[in-house]
């Protein structure tokens, strides 16, 4: 055959060479995506099955969200008991001012019978019943034991043990139906066992209120103003000096 049949035979050809390798290609791209489809069609079917198993929607999806389960009602979270604690001192120390009573307190007359000495201001706190939670659930305390409690290191508010330290002044907040010699009498009855400064020994102040705490006949908020916060500091500055020696957290404030 001429050289121009024989050229055009062979363009021909590689044309049909390329034009079937141009077919082939999309083949192969089709086969390659169809795995994602089958893939989806699995997530699909997983979430699908974690709804009827009543998982969470984590389970079996592409996107899972935080894995950090929600608490459920009535379930103790961090921190409960702490804040329980210092939400019924809170509602102690200022139920004279929501509550009638034949002796209320007001804050003002706290700092002023209790420090005095203007750098001598750190209270101590302890009450009795100390129970966590809405509820107490406990057994009920008689009015003459109470007394009693809020002078022990199991009632503080604070890892302290005020017994042998020297009180500066003292104040009792009661709750609950009872009288001022109810208290005058407890009073005097506790105050064998305290040390006190030779030239305050009469520094008690007392807070009635009679609405008692929900659930519990009577209750005593105590507030001391101690020598037994020096242990407290002590413990502090232990612990700071400790890290301070090590230079560490120093970097925050250079």
């Amino acid at each position: 055959p001429p050289p121009g049949i024989a050229s055009s035979s062979g363009s021909a050809t590689s044309a049909a060479v390329g034009t079937t390798s141009a077919k082939a290609r999309p083949t192969r791209r089709s086969a390659s995506a169809a795995p994602p489809a089958k893939r989806h069609e699995t997530s699909v079917d997983n979430s699908s099955s974690a709804r009827q198993l009543g998982l969470p929607n984590s389970v079996g999806g592409r996107r899972p969200t935080s894995s950090a389960v929600p608490a459920q009602a009535g379930q103790e979270r961090p921190f409960d008991r702490m804040n329980s604690l210092v939400a019924h001192l809170l509602n102690n120390l200022t139920s004279s001012m929501r509550f009638e009573g034949s002796l209320n307190l007001d804050l003002n007359e706290i700092t002023m019978n209790l420090v005095p000495f203007p750098r001598m201001h750190f209270l101590l706190s302890s009450m009795s019943p100390l129970y966590f939670g809405k509820d107490p659930r406990m057994v009920s305390r008689g009015f003459h034991q109470m007394f009693a409690d809020v002078l022990t290191q199991g009632n503080q508010l604070m890892n302290v043990d005020p017994r042998g330290s020297t009180y500066m002044a003292l104040a009792f907040l009661v709750r609950g139906s009872t009288s001022v010699s109810d208290v005058n009498r407890n009073i005097s009855r506790v105050r064998k066992q305290l040390k006190m400064l030779p030239f305050n020994e009469d520094a008690f102040k007392i807070g009635l209120c009679t609405v008692p705490p929900k659930g519990l006949p009577y209750s005593v908020l105590h507030l001391a103003n101690t020598c037994a916060a020096h242990h407290m500091f002590g413990h502090t500055v232990r612990d700071f000096s400790r890290l301070y020696s090590r230079k560490a957290h120093v970097h925050h404030y250079t």
